[in-house]
């Protein structure tokens, strides 16, 4: 089995835009929030995904679609190793692109054919550093009825999300 590594990515032409790649990672993680948007997708092995919704099963093909504040945790389903990639998206930013004060995930964990492909092809296109075509295709992914709905104003937190009151 190869040896775990955990690597970011930036591109210049997208500075808004981060891709972390994680192969054969054997670390947990606690609950967390992030300020960015996070799309995420299972490449090995599998995970459980917490969040406010309760504990989904993930496995190789599996989407995660994150708010920014959104409590979360996604680890290892068994003590074993697993690979992904997280795709954090600066939410500013995509307001803007969008024209939208904010978005709600329809779900948070997706096990569609549709949905791993278009994430696959994010992940691809932020590497390949084409501006444009990674834009078109994030928006095309997020203008989707059945992916997100806008909000026409940011989203409220709530004071104890039901994520972090399971855990405490």
């Amino acid at each position: 089995m190869p040896a775990p590594s955990h690597h970011f990515h930036r591109h210049p032409a997208l500075p808004w835009a981060e891709l972390r790649v994680s192969r054969q990672s054997p670390h947990c993680y606690r609950l967390h929030t992030h300020a960015e948007y996070s799309l995420g997708i299972v490449d090995a092995g599998s995970a459980v995904f917490q969040h406010a919704d309760g504990a989904q099963p993930m496995a190789a093909g599996s989407v995660v679609l994150i708010e920014p504040g959104v409590w979360h945790a996604c680890n290892p389903a068994q003590v074993a190793a697993w690979s992904y990639r997280m795709l954090y998206v600066q939410a500013d930013w995509l307001h803007v692109q969008l024209g939208v004060e904010g978005l709600r995930f329809v779900q948070r964990a997706r096990h569609d054919a549709a949905t791993t492909a278009a994430v696959q092809r994010l992940c691809q296109t932020l590497l390949e550093g084409d501006a444009a075509a990674w834009t078109q295709a994030l928006t095309a992914l997020l203008r989707q009825p059945a992916i997100a709905h806008p909000l026409a104003a940011p989203p409220a937190l709530p004071a104890r999300d039901a994520a972090v009151h399971h855990a405490l």
